[in-house]
């Protein structure tokens, strides 16, 4: 044995594995807007680069219809406070938000 180890050890595919799991783990930005009628979209893992292509996009009369989705593969569990425990949030910050049912009145 020269110390070597082959292309196809148990190391090097579990550095393979992280690298693609680090690839796909990546945010996607899409923005969707119509152009004369036609629906465009344009795709960036870029957060700064999507909100001034969108700032573009509303300057000009041209496009209409302009919208913007992200997807965060990292997001666990849903948008916004998961649970509130003694009138607060899992970070331990106090939660005092209260929808009124009773009209406002």
């Amino acid at each position: 044995m020269t110390g070597r180890r082959s292309s196809g050890s148990p190391k090097d595919r579990h550095r393979r594995k992280i690298q693609k799991k680090e690839k796909m783990s990546e945010p996607k930005y899409t923005i969707y807007w119509m152009d004369n009628h036609e629906p465009q979209y344009k795709q960036t893992p870029d957060m700064g680069y999507a909100l001034k292509w969108m700032e573009y996009l509303r300057k000009n009369p041209k496009f209409s219809a302009i919208c913007f989705c992200a997807e965060n593969p990292n997001q666990v569990g849903k948008m916004g406070v998961d649970s509130i425990v003694d009138n607060k949030t899992p970070d331990g910050v106090e939660y005092t938000w209260v929808k009124r049912r009773d009209g406002g009145q």
